[in-house]
C-alpha cells in the first residue's frame, strides 16, 4: 500500500445506498425483493461492517396505471390503495429483516 492509500483507508467514508423503487401495485413477489432490495441492503451492511457511515434509503413509487387499476379493482381511491400497499410492503421488508434506514413514498 502506498502512503496515500493508507491515509484514505483510515477515513470514514459516507455512503447513501438506494435501489430501484418498487411500484405500489399490490403485494410484490420474491423476485422484486431478491433482485433489487436485498442486494442494496447487503451492500449497506457490508459498508457498515467496513467502518463506513452508510444508510440505505428507499421509496415506493405510488404513481402510474397499475396503482390506478388496482384501486379500481379494490373499490378505493388511489391514495387509500397506495397507502395500504406501502404499509404492507414495509411490513414484509421488516419481517425479512431489511434495514432500510428510511423508506419514503413518492406521493401525489
Amino acid at each position: 500500500m502506498t502512503k496515500r492509500s493508507k491515509k484514505f483507508s483510515k477515513q470514514k467514508e459516507k455512503y447513501i445506498v438506494t435501489s430501484a423503487l418498487p411500484y405500489v401495485n399490490g403485494i410484490k413477489h420474491l423476485g422484486n425483493f431478491i433482485g433489487s432490495l436485498l442486494p442494496a441492503d447487503v451492500y449497506t451492511r457490508f459498508l457498515k461492517a467496513q467502518g463506513h457511515d452508510a444508510i440505505y434509503i428507499c421509496a415506493t413509487d405510488d404513481h402510474g396505471t397499475p396503482a390506478e387499476l388496482g384501486a379500481i379493482d379494490e373499490g378505493m381511491s388511489v391514495k387509500e390503495y397506495v397507502k395500504k400497499y406501502h404499509n404492507v410492503q414495509i411490513k414484509i421488508y421488516k419481517d425479512f429483516g431489511l434495514e432500510a434506514g428510511r423508506n419514503y413514498r413518492q406521493t401525489f
